[in-house]
């Protein structure tokens, strides 16, 4: 998904139907691009999106850039709500009409789902697919208030972004200020935004730990996320449980593991063995939470409504 040439400014998309050769670049104005805010704003979001995309062999190195097609917004949705966006046959292709395809099945279920609507002002898929810094990052934001993405982006932050269209007449350029955060979420005086998966709704402020510095590491998220899956299998090994997949792991198997760690009985109508419903595996997500508290594990960022 990502760039192999790495993160660049601007970015040119051809349209294989103009016949005058039409050429639109993207780019972000140099003082957006040296704001230490929106360089913490892109940190946060790519740490949250390669942390779920990892789990598909996939990679964010630029937000912008990585989202055009539309397959890594599939697998990032996928992963996080536990529902199937993309057809797998389709997610692999890599045509021109596919990816377009892709990118349609993604905008749809962010609308329908998640009731995130186009907006002019903010995203467009057309944007997406151009590369328009103020698209992506207005889209992943809005995500983020949605899905509860657990790390810290600053407040009021508002980025410009120069288009340039390559006429026959000449050169046209015109700047778009985006406002891509606002201040509605600050959590005091001198609160940085916090968007938490609390199920409340509330913003939670806390200092980055182990995970959190991990995520910004792409190169060994594979490595842990295996490392905890071995050790995942050897703990319910005796259960005869076997998982390939770390966002497989849902409310019954961590209650599981926690009996199994902990050697504690857990009666069987305390939660449902095998949940047949999107409510039962929610139930038996909070119950694993619940156990986890009373070990006085902080699970004050852990959402049991969200990937189930």
């Amino acid at each position: 998904m990502s760039n192999p040439m790495g993160s660049q400014d601007a970015l040119a998309r051809h349209d294989p139907l103009d016949r005058t050769d039409h050429v639109t670049t993207y780019q972000l104005h140099p003082s957006s691009k040296s704001d230490a805010n929106v360089k913490k704003l892109l940190q946060g979001l790519t740490t949250w999106v390669n942390s779920y995309v990892i789990l598909d062999s996939m990679t964010v190195r630029d937000v912008v850039v990585d989202l055009d097609d539309g397959q890594l917004l599939a697998s990032f949705l996928s992963q996080i709500t536990g529902d199937p966006i993309v057809d797998p046959q389709t997610l692999a292709a890599r045509s021109d009409r596919s990816k377009m395809v892709i990118l349609q099945l993604v905008v749809k279920y962010i609308e329908t789902n998640l009731k995130i609507k186009q907006d002019p002002g903010r995203w467009t898929a057309e944007g997406i697919m151009a590369k328009d810094h103020g698209s992506a990052l207005c889209l992943l934001v809005d995500l983020a208030r949605v899905l509860g993405c657990p790390y810290t982006l600053p407040p009021n932050v508002s980025i410009a972004v120069i288009k340039r269209e390559e006429l026959p007449s000449g050169v046209k350029t015109k700047t778009t200020v985006y406002k891509i955060t606002g201040d509605e979420e600050r959590l005091g005086n001198d609160a940085e935004l916090v968007l938490s998966p609390r199920e409340d709704g509330a913003a939670v402020s806390y200092e980055p730990d182990a995970f959190d510095k991990l995520f910004s590491q792409p190169e060994k998220i594979r490595e842990v996320t295996l490392l905890l899956l071995e050790f995942l299998n050897a703990q319910l090994e005796t259960l005869n449980i076997r998982l390939n997949c770390l966002s497989k792991v849902e409310g019954i198997y961590l209650i599981l593991l926690i009996g199994t760690l902990g050697n504690i009985f857990v009666p069987l109508h305390h939660y449902a063995l095998t949940p047949s419903t999107l409510a039962a595996k929610i139930d038996n997500a909070r119950f694993a939470l619940g156990m986890m508290a009373d070990l006085d594990i902080d699970v004050s960022r852990i959402n049991a409504t969200v990937g189930d």
